[in-house]
């Protein structure tokens, strides 16, 4: 079998697909890239998997001699591909014979072992229904599990907690991650003429390589059972297939509640930048600091650690507030990766009282803006002085 197939398209696909592959397999063949070649369609299947991910990328070829399936070491075929010129790729495969890869571009010539593809696992088949269950530009959800990510917990025992919840209803869909401590809630309307309720509990290892195989393309999302597949409109045919964590989600959006007491309104950046010259001076074994609102329209953000006699305060002065002297204890690092992930000039500080969770979200928003972000954090006891 012969193939010639562009240099960048391949490589670029390889580098992606390694993301999929563990580095420790039970099974030594998902240690390889799956090649499926159709001679009569002109085109090569790339394939990897961990056993619970399946990417797959279908990639034009500019000639080919013969189909056939083969397994290749990803590791060693990214080591051929990045000593290789920018040329199109002649690649021979002989995997009925001596199960050899010959691989020739205009600077050289390398070899290497491949495997039998009878023994590399399938993806369970997803009945694709008439309609999907999503179709719409998948650069705002990219987006919002980018920004969703860090507020992911890794527990053990909580396994619906460690990953991206994706829940589809009233032609809207949400973008929800949270640890217990903080929620972050991305709203997006799905512009779809039905009405379905679906939820799709991402991985954390699918949601951390999602962004980088949608980008901004127009994606249709299918679940059946526990199984999801992603389907990528682009020139490659790319499609997802994953094993969804079993579970049922927390009720976000009782806790997500925006009837509060108070509302404190300042400039991002100035907080922003008022927590991190502030976080040094916070213990290290809580990372605590403390916001005090007062009534001349101040937020004293104020790090502290008894311990070593140290502390630092800063004022950043806000708008809007109508209630009384204040303090909140708030996790630093927490508060700082949600302002960092929001985009707005002003952010609201939403809350009651110092025992209960604060609500922050944007204070204004673009009219081309489409979608709708809600942050929760807990507080954090304060000590008494």
């Amino acid at each position: 079998m012969k193939i010639i197939i562009k240099k960048s398209s391949l490589e670029d696909c390889v580098k992606k697909l390694c993301k999929v592959i563990n580095r420790k397999n039970i099974l030594p063949i998902l240690e390889d890239i799956l090649f499926d070649v159709n001679d009569q369609e002109k085109t090569v299947k790339l394939t990897a998997s961990d056993s619970e991910i399946w990417l797959t990328y279908q990639l034009p070829l500019d000639e080919v001699d013969g189909g056939g399936r083969f397994c290749v070491a990803a590791n060693i075929l990214q080591a051929m591909l990045e000593g290789a010129s920018d040329q199109p790729l002649t690649i021979l495969a002989n995997h009925e014979g001596n199960q050899k890869l010959e691989l020739t571009h205009d600077k050289g010539i390398a070899h290497c072992p491949i495997e039998n593809a009878d023994e590399y696992p399938t993806p369970v088949t997803i009945p694709v229904p008439g309609e999907a269950i999503c179709g719409f530009d998948g650069q705002i959800l990219t987006t919002a599990v980018k920004r969703s990510l860090f507020a992911c917990a890794t527990d053990e025992l909580r396994p619906v907690m460690n990953g991206v919840y994706l829940n589809f209803y009233d032609r809207q869909l949400d973008v929800v991650a949270s640890d217990g401590h903080v929620i972050i809630r991305s709203e997006i309307p799905t512009n779809e003429n039905h009405s379905l309720t679906v939820g799709i509990l991402l991985p954390r290892k699918v949601a951390n390589i999602l962004p980088d195989i949608i980008g901004g393309r127009e994606i249709s999302i299918w679940k059946h059972d526990a199984n999801c597949q992603i389907d990528v409109k682009n020139d490659w045919n790319t499609t997802l297939q994953f094993r969804c964590i079993e579970g049922t989600y927390p009720k976000y959006q009782a806790l997500m509640v925006t009837a509060k007491t108070y509302t404190a309104t300042c400039d991002r950046l100035s907080l922003l930048s008022a927590l991190k010259s502030v976080k040094p001076f916070a213990p290290d074994s809580s990372n605590m600091v403390s916001l005090t609102f007062n009534e001349d329209d101040e937020i004293i953000v104020q790090g502290e650690d008894y311990e070593f006699g140290m502390s630092s305060s800063i004022y950043v002065s806000m708008d809007g507030y109508e209630g009384y002297l204040m303090s909140i204890g708030m996790k630093a690092t927490t508060l700082i990766n949600i302002l960092q992930r929001l985009t707005s000039y002003n952010v609201e500080l939403v809350f009651d009282d110092p025992n209960k969770a604060v609500l922050i979200r944007p204070a204004d928003k673009a009219e081309d803006d489409k979608e709708t972000i809600t942050c929760l954090q807990m507080p954090m006891l304060l000590n008494d002085k």
